[in-house]
């Protein structure tokens, strides 16, 4: 997947680069985002993963939007001293913590948990290198919505996985629908109902159906 699609959603910003500490050495030059915005005047909920050339902790969000560095939500741990730091034994990544944003809607108190996850948590391994992705889990009104949807930008490395990857989902509260978009150029964005969405099926990539009531 091209990396600069996430142009067509963001204005274009000047990102200024410095080194992170802490970041393993062998960390690709990529930095991945999560983007929250929650707008009272079109009562929509809309969240992004993005990707930005060059190492990163700060991203300067567009207006309306919080931002938050996927890799501040891990920790990386080393093996330990004689142990060969390969594909197996290895430096990974352990998740250390979620960030949660709340807004209200016309009355109704949406909470969005962006949780990091990855298709392989060893570094060295294959798919493993560089900040982990966005999973989002949201509750409306304290009843879950979304359950865990993946996002990813790994590209040829979804190429053996059965599941469908996404990079932008909107909640409305008017029209008590979640559109999910971006899944690739060739898929347009879909509508899945409030009533609809806990049950969604990410895991059929070819039809992205979700599972009736």
């Amino acid at each position: 997947m091209n990396r600069i699609q996430w142009l067509r959603f963001v204005p274009i910003a000047i990102i200024v680069g410095f080194a992170l500490v802490g970041r393993p050495a062998h960390a690709d030059d990529w930095s991945n985002f999560a983007l929250v915005g929650c707008d009272a005047a079109t009562n929509v909920v809309d969240v992004q993963e993005i990707s930005v050339d060059g190492d990163q902790e700060t991203y300067p969000a567009p207006s309306g939007y919080r931002s938050k560095w996927l890799g501040s939500l891990v920790k990386y741990i080393s093996p330990p001293e004689g142990v060969p730091d390969d594909a197996v034994h290895g430096t990974y990544r352990k998740k250390i913590g979620d960030w949660k944003v709340s807004c209200t809607l016309k009355g109704n108190v949406y909470l969005i948990i962006v949780s990091p996850w990855s298709l392989n948590d060893m570094v060295m391994g294959q798919c493993g290198p560089g900040d982990p992705d966005l999973e989002l889990t949201v509750y409306r009104d304290r009843k879950l919505l979304v359950k865990n949807l993946r996002f990813s930008y790994a590209g040829e490395c979804m190429q053996d996985n059965n599941l469908a990857f996404f990079l932008r989902v909107k909640l409305s509260e008017v029209k008590r629908v979640v559109t999910i978009g971006d899944i690739s150029s060739k898929i347009p964005e879909f509508d899945i109902p409030y009533s609809q969405m806990p049950k969604f099926d990410q895991r059929n990539s070819a039809t992205l159906k979700y599972k009736p009531n």
